[in-house]
Formats: C-alpha cells, sequence, structure tokens
C-alpha cells in the first residue's frame, strides 16, 4: 500500500541570546508562527494472508510555508510494525483465515475435520462422493460385493465368519456343526450325494449297496442278523441262527437238502430218504434208500414210469415219482427255476408228436405245482423232438437252477 500525507504544525518561537553582564543566556518568546508542513509517502505491506501484521517504511520532506528562518529536518523516514487482528474469513465458512487451510473454499461442514476449513467431498477416500456414500466415514472394501453403497462390507454373507478368514465370502456357512470355520457351506457333509437337508445322517455316508441308499445312512448289516455286510455272504437274507452254517450270514432254511423246511423236519441236519415212504417227516427211515438224485442240474429218478403210449396219462406210479422228484428240487435252496421237459413216445417233429408232449406237459404241470414246486418258478415245456433218444429213454427231464440268496 502506498500512502502520502501532509502535517502542517504551529508552535511558538523563542529568541535565545547572552547577557553580557554575567554571560545567561536569555530565551524571548515570540509570537506564534506557522513552521513549515512535512509530506511523508509510507510504503505498508502484511505479508500474512490474515492481514493481521503489516510493516510500512516512510519518508518524506518539510514543506515550508512561512518563515524561512524557521528550520525543519530536511527529510524524515520513519519504520513501522502494525499488529491489527483482523478476524478475516475469506470464504466465510466459521473457519478464520488464520488456521483456515482452504480459504478460498467453503468447509462443508459435515463432522469430519470441519476445524481445517477445507471441504471434505470423500471423507474416507474411497472414491465415492460423500452424497452417496451411505458410511462417508468409513472406506468402501471395494471387494466385489455392494462396492456402490460405499460401506465396508466386513461379512459379505452375513453367517459370522470375517470375509479374511472366510473361503466362500458371499455364500453363507450353513453352521450345521460340520467345518463351520472355513466359512463355506457344506451341502453333503459326508459326501455321498444325499443333500443334508435329505438326509437322516448327514454326517455318515450312505455305504451305496443297493439298501435303502436313499435315506443317507449307511446300513453295515443289512439284514440284521448280526452279520457285517462286509463279511455276510447274503448280505440282504437274515441268517436263521440254527446252529448250521450260521457264520456265513446266509439263511438255511433247508439244512439238510431233502426238501422238507426246517420249520417241519423233524430231523433238520439229517435228510430224508427220497423214496415215496414217509417222506414228509423229514427223518431217515432205516434200510430205505433213495430214489431220486441230483446229479449237477438234473434231477433223476430210478426206474423212471412212462405215459400209457400214445397218451399223457399220467399213472398213480408216475405221480409218485413226480412227487419224488418235485421234493428233490425243492432242496436245492435258494431256487431260482425248474425246467421239465416232455417228450413224445418216439422221435421225429411231427404234429403228433409236438401234440402229444405239448398234453403231457399240461399233464403233470399241475402235479409238480400240488407237489410243492412254486409255479412262478416252474417251466413245463415240449423238448427237442428232433434229436435221437434211447429207445427207454425217460420221457421227461427235470433241470433245477440254483439261485442266489438276496
Amino acid at each position: 500500500a502506498l500512502e502520502a500525507y501532509a502535517l502542517p504544525g504551529f508552535v511558538g518561537q523563542e529568541t535565545l541570546s547572552r547577557d553580557p553582564g554575567n554571560g545567561d543566556i536569555i530565551a524571548e518568546k515570540s509570537s506564534a508562527s506557522l513552521v513549515p508542513a512535512e509530506w511523508m509517502a509510507t510504503v505498508r505491506s502484511a505479508p500474512t494472508g490474515d492481514g493481521d501484521v503489516s510493516f510500512s517504511l516512510s519518508g518524506g520532506s518539510a514543506l515550508p510555508l512561512t518563515d524561512t528562518a524557521i528550520k525543519a529536518p530536511q527529510y524524515r523516514f520513519t519504520a513501522g510494525v502494525r499488529f491489527a487482528p483482523l478476524h478475516r474469513d475469506s470464504d466465510g465458512d466459521g473457519v478464520l483465515d488464520s488456521v483456515d487451510r482452504c480459504p478460498d473454499a467453503l468447509e462443508d461442514r459435515d463432522g469430519f475435520q470441519d476445524e481445517d476449513g477445507c471441504p471434505d467431498p470423500d471423507n474416507d477416500v474411497d472414491r465415492i462422493p460423500d452424497s452417496l456414500d451411505q458410511c462417508r466415514d468409513q472406506a468402501e472394501d471395494f471387494d466385489k460385493f455392494q462396492d456402490e453403497d460405499g460401506c465396508p462390507d466386513m461379512d459379505n454373507d452375513g453367517d459370522g465368519v470375517p470375509d479374511t478368514k472366510d473361503q466362500c465370502p458371499v455364500a453363507a456357512e450353513d453352521t450345521d456343526g460340520f467345518q463351520d470355520d472355513d466359512g463355506c457351506p457344506d451341502e453333503d457333509n459326508d459326501g455321498d450325494g444325499i443333500p443334508d437337508a435329505k438326509d437322516a445322517c448327514p454326517n455318515a455316508a450312505e455305504d451305496m449297496d443297493g439298501y435303502n441308499d436313499k435315506d443317507g445312512c449307511p446300513d453295515p448289516d443289512n439284514d440284521g442278523d448280526g452279520s457285517p455286510d462286509e463279511k455276510d455272504a447274503c448280505p440282504l437274507s437274515p441268517e436263521d441262527k440254527d446252529g448250521f452254517q450260521d457264520e456265513d450270514g446266509c439263511p438255511d432254511l433247508d439244512n439238510d437238502g431233502d426238501g422238507i423246511p426246517d420249520a417241519k423236519d423233524q430231523c433238520p441236519l439229517q435228510p430224508e430218504t427220497i423214496d415215496g415212504k414217509d417222506d414228509q417227516d423229514g427223518c431217515p427211515e432205516p434200510g430205505a434208500t433213495d430214489q431220486t438224485l441230483l446229479q449237477g442240474t438234473t434231477v433223476t429218478v430210478v426206474n423212471p414210469q412212462r405215459f400209457v403210449p400214445g397218451t399223457s396219462r399220467v399213472s398213480p406210479a408216475m405221480q409218485t415219482q413226480l412227487i419224488m422228484m418235485a421234493q428233490r428240487a425243492l432242496g436245492v435252496q435258494p431256487l431260482q427255476m425248474i425246467v421239465v421237459q416232455t417228450y413224445a413216445d418216439a422221435p421225429g417233429v411231427t404234429d403228433r408228436n409236438e401234440t402229444l408232449a405239448a398234453d403231457r406237459a399240461d399233464a403233470i404241470r399241475q402235479v409238480l405245482i400240488d407237489a410243492g414246486l412254486p409255479a412262478d418258478k416252474l417251466t413245463v415245456a415240449v423238448g427237442d423232438l428232433a434229436t435221437k433218444r434211447p429207445p427207454r429213454a425217460p420221457q421227461l427231464d427235470m433241470t433245477v437252477q440254483r439261485g442266489k440268496h438276496d
């Protein structure tokens, strides 16, 4: 700043002389007269932003207006320091310029660093403006989960496992007591292919052996006979626990294989001598001889009876032999299938032979069923009429197939 001014003044004038007699100085006042005015120019500077402190430098000279005898300094110079608090607030934000780091920018007054006088358009510096930031004082964590709201999500899936430890931060842990600390849902804890929601044993894997596999529970002893499936030859058929081969896990419903079930067999460990006499008690008769044999899969009878030539009539003797053969077949356990083939009186594929053989099949089918053979496992049909057979060959063949326990 440059300043200029003039300062006139009125002063009283005195004349000084010495007394010749004693040498004293004598002062005689004169009438007041105008003394020279002075003009001065001042340069002032306020180096601080608030203007509270300023420095000045002035210089000037006298302006004689009257008596030239009145003397004044030819030049006058002054230097000054001025302190005058102005309480200036240039941007009007309530923060004085003296402490305002942004005196030309209005403080936003949002409770965040308001004392510095600078606006903070993004308090948490997460690149989301406060006007859009739902958590303006907490930085967004930018983990691709709801990053647009400006709020940090320390547990994205809300499963109680912090994202820093959560191996599946956007898939909530199912908290079922199984590996709950990893933060990942385990929809099939035991990995048996049955979802826990449907698994009656979610932490014990189903053994997938075809028995009750849909419940998700392992069945170490499917048939509940006390023999573990891994050692049980018949895992789905319970051992009958009668002291006969009980260690194999398979039921033995006819221990001695004589065609009489143990439940009805008076001698379950001694096979009946199937000879057509007292064969239903299951006990062998002293001196008796079996009249039927099982050779491989073929059931035979001693001295097989024959049909009356040219007919399908079953004689009483043949009926007795058929009953004995059925009993022998029933001794094969578990029984899967019985196949009986009938023949005509002579070989040859003719209508007459086919009709005769078919009639004989029909005639013996019911006899065998009445003797105890299960109808659903019995097949009676015409045999191979083209193949030449010995003259006295049996007019029927019976074969059996042994099955497997479930």
